[in-house]
């Protein structure tokens, strides 16, 4: 639910929208011209400003250079009933979150709605992090240097401490670093939302124009998708990087996959990699934290992609990826298996027992940090779980994630 604000100098436009959009209760304040509405804005938390671009003694544009000057974490969308592409340029490229034409759906207009509310909760999010990220790196600092003062005091330094000393830092590190990545995905949430919905609407513009000229609007339709499809996808980056407690719930392993793969898999598919997806019908749920078993499953993938490359650093038919999952039962007790398997550079068997060690790395210096299968091993054996490998040197590399399945039976569904 949000606070929206309507200007408009048409009363019945402005009643009309008010009901609309009441539907969906959010909170809703009216604006005959700009002036009213920036006193509101003086005294009323928006969420979002819908606007009709021609407003008497102040125009939608003006209004939207103010608002974006004086209350930038607010999103305006522009409506219109003279539509033009000049118009439409103008008002995105001064920032507004989107452009529609009267006659315009009410279906449009509240889905519209609900973007530009969820971009201001991930701009809010942006500034949240930021501050929270700021605290996070003083306390880390404060606590490093607390550790290596009480170190040097320390008459007797053993080897023991200095493997510590070299945990501590590094863990401190990569906490620093996953901080910095919440803050980062909802920069980038706000960066490419922007243009991605100023494309959505000059698409949606050039699918009117070709409604009404009786033209085919199959490409407009086509951006239109693809341009819904970015944005499902920085949503998921961004859920997968919030920095926010979860609990442990009952999950579908293939929604977690599916989330992880439309983070991944356009780089999987862009490496000439086959992948392969088996996941048995009534498969039942695990009860996991969906972004701790989403963080394995990204860095399993990733490792795989990585291997493949080594090996085959173009196109090639062996080129491999297969993920299969199906119910298992462990020491008595059912199992949801997932089985990573990849045709790649495998591991050789001298350091296979070494991979789960904190900063052990095959990877060329720069490119791992070995903190990866550490960090993704203590997160299976939390959920109750295993991580095994099997692999042969230069064949292949088959990774085994075992996690209890949630005790209710009937939580288990089809694929």
């Amino acid at each position: 639910m949000g606070t929206i604000l309507v200007v408009d100098d048409e009363q019945g436009i402005r009643t009309m929208l008010q009901g609309l959009i009441q539907r969906e209760n959010h909170e809703v304040l009216l604006a005959g011209d700009g002036y009213t509405a920036l006193e509101l804005l003086k005294t009323t938390a928006m969420d979002v400003v819908l606007t009709d671009l021609l407003l008497p003694g102040m125009t939608g544009i003006e209004l939207l250079k103010i608002i974006r000057r004086e209350f930038p974490g607010i999103q305006v969308i522009m409506i219109t009933g003279m539509p033009t592409i000049e118009s439409a340029t103008e008002g995105l490229r001064l920032g507004a979150f989107d452009y529609m034409s009267k006659p315009v759906s009410g279906e449009v207009v509240l889905k519209t709605i609900r973007n530009a509310i969820l971009v201001k909760r991930l701009n809010d999010e942006k500034e949240r992090l930021k501050e929270e990220n700021h605290r996070y790196r003083e306390r880390l600092e404060y606590l490093a240097e607390e550790r290596i003062r009480s170190l040097k005091d320390k008459v007797v330094i053993v080897q023991k401490d200095v493997t510590e000393k070299k945990r501590l830092q590094a863990e401190a590190l990569q906490i620093s670093h996953l901080a910095s990545l919440g803050e980062l995905a909802a920069g980038i949430a706000h960066e490419i939302n922007n243009p991605v919905n100023g494309i959505i609407s000059y698409a949606e513009i050039l699918k009117d124009e070709c409604e009404d000229q009786g033209r085919d609007d199959e490409i407009a339709c086509r951006i239109i998708k693809e341009g819904e499809r970015i944005a499902t996808i920085v949503s998921n980056l961004l859920y997968f990087a919030r920095d926010v407690e979860e609990e442990y719930a009952p999950v579908h392993l293939g929604t977690i996959l599916e989330a992880t793969l439309s983070l991944i898999g356009k780089q999987i598919s862009k490496d000439g990699i086959t992948l392969e997806r088996r996941l048995r019908k009534g498969l039942a749920d695990i009860r996991a934290k969906s972004r701790e078993i989403q963080q394995v499953f990204l860095n399993i993938i990733s490792n795989a992609r990585y291997a493949l490359n080594q090996k085959f650093p173009g196109m090639h038919p062996d080129k491999l990826l297969e993920i299969t999952a199906t119910t298992v039962e462990v020491s008595g007790v059912p199992h949801v298996r997932t089985m990573f398997y990849d045709n790649g550079t495998g591991i050789p068997d001298a350091i296979i027992h070494k991979i789960n060690t904190p900063f052990f790395s095959t990877k060329p210096p720069g490119q791992g940090t070995g903190l990866g299968l550490s960090i993704s091993h203590g997160i299976v054996t939390s959920h109750g779980g295993k991580l095994t490998f099997q692999s042969r040197e230069k064949e292949f590399t088959r990774v085994i994630v075992d996690l209890p399945a949630a005790t209710n039976p009937e939580s288990g569904r089809g694929e």
